[in-house]
């Protein structure tokens, strides 16, 4: 299941899935977030059509994150699975877009720690092994599981960074090493995995303010800022050209994406 809205094309079948008697929860959480999640990335003339004879858009969107809550992501079971971490993880962007501090942060913990609980900082590392290792007898099927826990750690992880930085609290990953592909897949610049890049850089301005308030000499603090504004501007090598000239008639994740990487450079 993806951690991000999802498209029609991909929303219709988990639809079919989700009238079935033995429909899984987590894909009912799914689907439904991905609609609020809609309803609020909509301008409000575009929302009411949306919308049609449906009203009360806000209070249908917390009544679902509220069932999303108390069914997946406080549920000690189905928090504790690949699955329900994954809408756990999704059910946690809604709280960021109603900038739910406080929520966001206990919330965030409260995803951390079944990750750890279930290995899910070992699959990046599992997957390695299978790579370098094509002689191990691993299924097709364990495999691209392993690759679907790889990828949620480094969601989590992603997500943990930027939260970090943005309300400047210390990290809950701290202690992980997570390795990091490059963003450029097929010639394209992909997305999600630049947002990781950046979020691991995103790291060392939060460490910055730290050696600040411990007093570190101005040195010292000159030459890891010198180092942050090497790495972000490495990062920003790898787009292809033109990918920073977009034209600003219409608002897309590629904005959103070099707005923040310009919010930390500053």
């Amino acid at each position: 299941m993806p951690r991000s809205v999802m498209t029609e094309a991909q929303m219709l079948p988990l639809w079919d899935k989700t009238q079935q008697p033995d429909a899984n929860p987590t894909d009912m959480a799914n689907l439904l977030l991905s609609f609020v999640m809609t309803i609020h990335q909509n301008p409000p003339a575009q929302l009411s059509e949306l919308l049609g004879s449906m009203q009360g858009g806000a209070t249908y969107v917390r009544r679902v994150s509220d069932a999303v809550e108390v069914a997946i992501v406080k549920d000690d079971v189905l928090a504790a699975s690949v699955d329900g971490l994954e809408a756990s993880l999704f059910w946690l962007r809604l709280q960021l877009v109603g900038t739910r501090t406080q929520k966001v942060w206990i919330s965030l913990r409260r995803i951390i720690t079944p990750a750890e609980l279930i290995g899910l900082p070992r699959a990046m590392h599992q997957l390695k092994a299978f790579d370098t290792q094509p002689e191990t007898n691993v299924s097709s099927c364990q495999r691209e599981r392993t690759k679907e826990a790889a990828e949620l750690w480094v969601s989590i992880c992603t997500v943990d960074r930027l939260a970090a930085m943005m309300f400047n609290l210390p990290l809950g990953t701290v202690g992980h090493v997570y390795l990091l592909q490059e963003p450029i897949v097929n010639g394209q610049l992909d997305i999600q995995l630049y947002l990781s890049r950046l979020a691991d850089v995103a790291c060392g301005v939060q460490s910055v303010d730290n050696l600040h308030a411990t007093g570190t000499l101005p040195s010292e603090l000159c030459e890891k800022v010198l180092r942050l504004d090497q790495q972000l501007r490495a990062l920003a090598s790898l787009a292809p050209k033109g990918w920073w000239e977009l034209s600003s008639e219409k608002v897309s994740a590629v904005h959103v994406l070099q707005y923040f990487h310009q919010y930390i450079t500053i």
